[in-house]
């Protein structure tokens, strides 16, 4: 099989700072039977959200930080996901040069494209085609050995060679810098492609790894449930990434309930909600924007019985991917005014990070308006917290993970000594 080894091997960046660890260790000795094994997890963590918000990456910080890092085979598929990502990218813009249609152009943002001559676009459609066929040879392979779900090496090669000639034709160049998707979804994963689009022979060699950054960086959407061990302050978790995606929020309730029983071996369990700030400028397929539908999530959260019974279940709220809120807010000002219709422009003396700052509260203050009026939050009783967060920063991730654990065993302290 192509990719081979990377050099990405995850791994512990760093202890807890000792004031959090001790905080900790104090709070669960009194939480547990001094007699009780260290060798189970004490912790049981859960991460909620819609998909696409960053649960993967945070998930991945947290493992690499606090557990054993990335096995060698969650590598191998990452590789084969940018692999994939940029054949399929490949595709999308080669067909809608070939197709030529009215609609595809549509698809282009910008000056239509030059056309081509008639022999330019045969050749490009026979290399789409041998592109496709190998394609369709790994998804046969994989229907019959999920071990075979790879590119072989001579299937590297070609691709390497097809997708080169495709990529230096000056027609794909120029339709590359104008396409977008209207699946957001797809534009997610296709944005992969950017960061290395100079590096397509390096991508499809054999030799070709990923880097630590490279990693946490390849879109990875959770299918089902996604499960990890580790230790902070002291103390062993298990952390568990359920999919965000509208057909796995079904599962939502059959892992909190199955964690609520669980509670019987295991005295702590807390969710962490993860919400993407930068969703605001993202249409739901329904109505509404994603944002506003984090939120209405949340808001259902609050008043069900599975976190609220016998005893309230501790979380918090990630509020993810500041860093393209920041970057997108100005250009997109007046989707996060539709959105949130009480806040006002921004003011003639108010500086950029002023407005972002004020805009990034209002949201704050939105699900900690939901959460203070739920039964969870009245029952909880104690402010809920937030933080705003970019799931690539490893240092802030790894500094409000410890909050978090440092969070969810004080909270369920305080539930145990009101019993």
């Amino acid at each position: 099989m192509g990719g081979g080894a990377s050099a990405y091997r995850g791994g512990k960046t760093g202890d807890a700072p000792k004031n959090n660890r001790s905080r900790a260790k104090t709070v669960l000795s009194k939480l547990k039977p001094s007699q009780e094994k260290e060798t189970s997890p004490t912790l049981t963590m859960m991460m909620l959200g819609m998909g696409g918000v960053g649960k993967t990456t945070v998930h991945k910080q947290v493992t690499r930080t606090f557990g054993d890092g990335a096995t060698a085979d969650q590598i191998d598929a990452a590789i084969h996901a940018v692999r994939t990502v940029f054949v399929k990218k490949t595709l999308a813009v080669s067909n809608l040069i070939v197709e030529g249609t009215q609609e595809a152009a549509g698809r282009l943002s910008g000056p239509p494209i030059e056309t081509q001559n008639e022999g330019n676009m045969d050749t490009m459609l026979e290399k789409v085609d041998e592109i496709t066929d190998i394609l369709a040879s790994v998804d046969t392979r994989a229907k019959k050995n999920t071990s075979h779900s790879r590119f072989m090496d001579n299937e590297l090669d070609a691709l390497s060679a097809l997708l080169s000639e495709i990529w230096n034709t000056e027609i794909f160049r120029d339709a590359m810098s104008k396409y977008h998707s209207e699946d957001l979804e797809a534009e997610m994963e296709f944005s992969m492609v950017d960061r290395f689009a100079d590096q397509l022979q390096r991508v499809f060699s054999q030799q070709f790894s990923l880097s630590s950054e490279d990693f946490l960086a390849v879109r990875q959407p959770t299918r089902g449930i996604c499960k990890s061990l580790g230790s902070v302050s002291g103390s062993n978790f298990t952390l568990m990434d359920v999919g965000g995606q509208e057909l796995f929020q079904e599962e939502w309730n059959q892992m909190l309930s199955a964690s609520k029983m669980d509670m019987q071996k295991k005295p702590v369990v807390g969710i962490l909600y993860i919400a993407s700030l930068d969703d605001y400028r993202h249409k739901c397929k329904k109505k509404g924007n994603r944002l506003s539908a984090s939120l209405s999530n949340w808001k259902k959260l609050q008043s069900n019985s599975l976190i609220i019974d016998p005893d309230p279940v501790p979380i918090i709220v990630l509020l993810n991917k500041v860093d393209l809120f920041r970057k997108y807010l100005h250009k997109h000002k007046e989707d996060f005014h539709e959105a949130f219709e009480n806040t006002k422009e921004r003011g003639t003396k108010e500086s950029r990070s002023e407005y972002e700052n004020r805009c990034i509260s209002v949201v704050q203050k939105k699900f900690e308006e939901y959460y203070a009026h739920g039964k969870h939050g009245q029952k909880l009783k104690v402010p809920l917290q937030s933080y705003v967060t970019c799931a690539m920063d490893t240092t802030m991730v790894k500094s409000i993970f410890e909050k978090y654990v440092e969070v969810v065993i004080t909270q369920s302290m305080q539930l145990s000594f009101n019993c």
